[in-house]
Order: C-alpha cells, then structure tokens, then sequence
C-alpha cells in the first residue's frame, strides 16, 4: 500500500511494526502506532477547514454586534437542559468571531462545546484552583509574540494565501517531558490545556488571528509517551478541539519529535492536504526552528530553545 501510495520503503517498515504493535498492545489498552496514526490524521484534519484569519492590521478587529449576540442567545433554545447553564455572551462572541458573524455556524461550534463539556462532566469555564497540579509541572508555557514592527520588511508569515499579516497572537508550548502520571492523569492535563486556550482566547487579537502551537519532544522518547496516553486519551484529545472550541490553529511546531512519530507525521501529512501540511513544520534545537524564532521572543535562558531544559520559566 505505501508503495503504491509513492511512499519510501522506511514509511513501509514503519507502518507494518505499528501492526504488530497493535496486536501486542491492543489488549493491555495502550495505544498502538496504528491508534497514533489515526488520531494525528484526525487531529490535522481539522486544520484545512478552517477559514483564514483576517488582516487586523489594516481592517481592524471584527466587532460582534449586539443584536446578532442575541440573535445567536435565542437560536441556543435547543441546547438548553435542565439543570445545564449555556455558555456566557463572552463565549459566544468567540465563536462569531472564528466563524465570521456567521450565527449558524457559531451554533455548530458551541454545540459542539457542550456535548464535550457535558460528557466529560467538564464545567463551561475551567478555573485556576481546578488545574494548579498540572500548571505547576511546567508541562505548558506561553510563550509571548514578536513584536510586529520586528517582522517588517522582510518577514511574510505564510498561513494565509495571498494575504500578509504578523501571524499568530499567540504561541502555547507543549513539553512533552514534563507530563507525570504521579502528578496528574493526562485527563487533567488536557483540562489545563483548555484552561489555557480560554484565557489566551479572552485577548481580541487571538480571536481574530489566532495561535501557534509548539510540540516539544525533548526528554520524551515514544516508550514514555505511549506508557502515558490511553486510546481513550486520545480520543477525548481529539473531541476536545475538534469542532469543540473557536480558537484558529494557524501553526504547529513539532520539535525533536521521536523517529517513529517523524516516520508516522510525514506518512500522515502526505495523505491529507495541502492546507494542512502547510501549517505543521518539523524541526530541532539544531535546525529548522528560523521561522518559529522569528514569530516568538524567544529568550534563551528559559525558552524550550535553550542550553538546559529543565529550567522553569
């Protein structure tokens, strides 16, 4: 099949070892390379549907008027449960905003949002307190945007085709090392995931021009990873984000991924489409990192860039 699909003999071998995986691992419920496979094609996929973010630099930010908020409040009647409170108007001006003003579409996103939240007994705003043990394990950073006037003249950030603008507002950092099963199941690690996308969510210039997303492998290797992640992990990974939340994903950084995740990425990437690749960039501490140096303020003494990586910011 891979070399069928034009696909190089190491994508081959890799792709059957996550066979035999599968069949070794299916039992004890850990996800397989197969499983993986899966879920990033299904996690990427997403990333091509979305419309591109607006220049705010010259049309400014998109206002969400008032009588297209209540228009949006009354269409919601249907999601209403007893018991169950529907998202705040602040909420909801994020999702006419991802969608452009468009009121049907907006109802799909926060729909979305509540049959997650419901299922997985999640409240509609996640607090502080909720996810302390998880933050303080470094496990996220935020990292700050350059500053635009830095990326003139000569910088174009691609995301958006036939458009310029000073790409992402903001740029969340995964450290792939620092997640502690003793600390906290990777359940409440996503929790703080999104706790972190509603507060970045909350600046007007993200809503309007969204984030970036850097993966850092260092310190991981794929035994450690797939010890800690369960398919239902996974699964509930995808559920979270997909069609779940009104936030653009505009780039996604892979840093010092594992051999086998590389093989597994540039297998996935092929077979989606150009949007999609467009946006995920591989690379290491040694090469391949210009353009995410050029869109962050990257300080070497406490950035995932730097000499020593156990550093807390």
């Amino acid at each position: 099949l891979a070399q069928g699909r034009g696909l190089p003999a190491s994508f081959a071998r890799s792709a059957a070892w996550s066979l035999v995986s599968r069949l070794r691992m299916s039992a004890a419920g850990r996800p397989s390379l197969v499983d993986v496979s899966h879920f990033l094609s299904t996690a990427f996929k997403p990333l091509g549907e979305e419309e591109e973010a607006k220049d705010i630099s010259r049309e400014g930010l998109l206002e969400v008027s008032p009588e297209l908020l209540r228009k949006l409040r009354c269409s919601l009647t249907d999601l209403q449960q007893p018991g169950d409170a529907l998202p705040a108007d602040e909420f909801l001006a994020k999702c006419l905003i991802y969608h452009q003003n468009d009121v049907g579409q907006a109802k799909k996103t926060i729909e979305g949002f509540l049959k997650f939240r419901r299922a997985a007994l999640w409240p509609l705003r996640i607090r502080a307190q909720a996810v302390e043990a998880a933050g303080r394990t470094g496990v996220h950073w935020l990292l700050p945007p350059a500053n635009s006037p830095s990326l003139a003249p000569d910088f174009v950030w691609r995301g958006n085709k036939q458009r310029q603008d000073a790409g992402p507002a903001g740029c969340v950092v995964l450290n792939m090392s620092r997640m502690d099963p003793a600390v906290c199941s990777v359940e409440e690690y996503q929790k703080l995931s999104m706790f972190i996308m509603e507060q970045v969510t909350d600046d007007p210039a993200v809503q309007h021009r969204g984030i970036a997303l850097i993966v850092d492998f260092d310190g991981a290797p794929l035994s450690k990873l797939m010890s800690l992640v369960r398919t239902d992990d996974m699964r509930r990974g995808v559920m979270l984000w997909k069609g779940a939340f009104p936030c653009r994903l505009r780039r996604i950084w892979l840093i010092d991924p594992p051999s086998a995740v590389q093989y597994l990425l540039w297998g996935v990437l092929r077979l989606l489409g150009p949007t999609v690749r467009e946006r995920v960039r591989m690379g290491t501490r040694s090469s391949g990192l210009e353009e995410l140096r050029r869109c962050t303020r990257i300080d070497e003494e406490w950035s995932p860039m730097g000499s020593d990586p156990t550093r807390t910011p």
